[in-house]
């Protein structure tokens, strides 16, 4: 087998992976992605399970305002001896079967705050579950992006041996008939190896950037994964919205943030919690025992306590410090997470419209590569005096170059929309 033909059965390969990996419109949807990720992401999962047991420990804690019933069956066989001056022994055998009923009817507030806590850290917990979810919607849309940037890179990739190819055969033609010289062919060739190196590069990169994808959405190990679906074009829009309007509304509505207005909602219940126990506390309870054997009897009850810890080591004292030390260290996190969030927003704002700039000037450069490529390739193929393999391989590279730079700049702006919007506390596609 000849080099010449073995390296046309490798680009027939290489062409036939990349038709292989451009069935994007017969394969996995973005919108398909974030459902399963939804559905299977184990982070997103935990993160709704916790959201329901902070739900529970509120309906637990409510529990506290009303009474509780409890019948109860309890059967004994008893002996007892005693020896004093004789062995005298007792013994007794029987069942008891009552109900008991109690109820605090008023307390100094324990159970108001231990259910306001509780419902604030429902409140943060929902709010964490809705950013964990957005963080891992946005992970799907970058990984989904960047699979496939990589299989676009791969189509240059490929399109770039076929055109190597062909300089390779218009290489050999104009030698053979003096046009240029033999050595011609070996730069042409040369060309085209490190054009099919390239195109191995980017088939690794399909398959890693795929790798990262199916984690994130639950994709079975093993399975076969689908070709992924073309890409949206990214917003066309050029009105740049106020920056200060922009990082003020991401203030208000970032769910990371409002988790931790909410948590410090509910320590603050804490800390009146802590100095409840420090002071004075009181209670009013009622009860009530219905029995029906041995014998039938009732007791009722209606009891008042006051207390207060007139000396426990300063326990109470430090637990109220404790807390408020808590709460102190909750608002300073705030403090900064605050100001870093303000700068994650204006720098996601100013990528996305450098993103969007970068797109258009990539869009007329490669507008520009094609036809100099065109021309030059015309001009190499007819044997046009001046235009060597030197002048069409220098043309390739740049057209190679502009079709990379075009697409990387395409999938930087359709990240950085959905990256801003993430930042500043936007639902994201998918999330409903």
């Amino acid at each position: 087998m000849t080099k010449s033909v073995a390296l046309r059965r490798l680009t027939a390969i290489a062409l036939a992976l990349v038709a292989t990996t451009a069935m994007g419109q017969e394969g996995l949807p973005l919108e398909e992605a974030l459902r399963l990720a939804k559905e299977r992401n184990g982070t997103v999962r935990a993160a709704y399970a916790n959201m329901d047991a902070a739900r529970s420990r509120t309906r637990q804690s409510f529990g506290a305002f009303m009474p509780s019933i409890t019948p109860s069956y309890r059967y004994f066989d008893q002996r007892q001896e005693q020896s004093s001056g004789g062995v005298s022994a007792f013994s007794s055998k029987g069942s008891r079967t009552e109900i008991e009923a109690s109820w605090r009817l008023l307390d100094s507030g324990e159970r108001f705050y231990a259910y306001e806590g509780s419902r604030k850290g429902y409140d943060a917990q929902m709010w964490s579950t809705l950013q964990t979810l957005r963080t891992t919607l946005f992970s799907v849309h970058q990984q989904y992006y960047d699979a496939l940037r990589a299989q676009e890179l791969q189509k240059v990739a490929a399109a770039q041996v076929q055109r190597a190819e062909k300089v390779v055969d218009q290489a050999k033609v104009q030698a053979e008939v003096g046009a240029a010289p033999k050595k011609d062919i070996l730069q042409a060739e040369a060309d085209f190896l490190n054009a099919k190196v390239n195109l191995l590069a980017a088939q690794n990169r399909v398959t890693t950037s795929q790798s990262s994808l199916r984690a994130t959405i639950g994709w079975e190990h093993g399975s076969a994964f689908p070709a992924l679906s073309t890409a949206p074009t990214p917003s066309s829009t050029t009105e740049v919205p106020d920056l200060n309007e922009v990082i003020a509304k991401a203030m208000t509505q970032r769910a990371d943030l409002l988790a931790q207005r909410a948590t410090i909602a509910s320590r603050e219940f804490d800390v009146r919690t802590a100095e409840r126990r420090a002071g004075f506390q009181w209670s009013v309870d009622a009860n009530y025992t219905k029995g029906w054997s041995p014998g039938n009897y009732s007791n009722r009850s209606l009891n008042f306590l006051v207390s207060i810890p007139l000396f426990d080591g300063a326990q109470s004292r430090e637990g109220v410090n404790q807390a408020k030390l808590s709460v102190t260290a909750s608002r300073l996190n705030l403090v900064q997470a605050e100001r870093e969030a303000k700068a994650e927003v204006e720098t996601e704002f100013l990528n996305l419209w450098a993103n969007k700039s970068r797109l258009e000037a990539a869009r007329l450069a490669l507008e520009a590569a094609r036809l100099n490529y065109k021309a030059a390739e015309e001009s190499f193929a007819a044997g046009a005096e001046g235009t060597s393999v030197v002048v069409v391989l220098t043309a390739q590279v740049s057209l190679v170059t502009a079709e990379s730079n075009f697409i990387e700049a395409q999938f930087d702006a359709l990240i950085s929309e959905v990256r801003l919007r993430l930042v500043t506390g936007e639902s994201l596609p998918g999330e409903a």
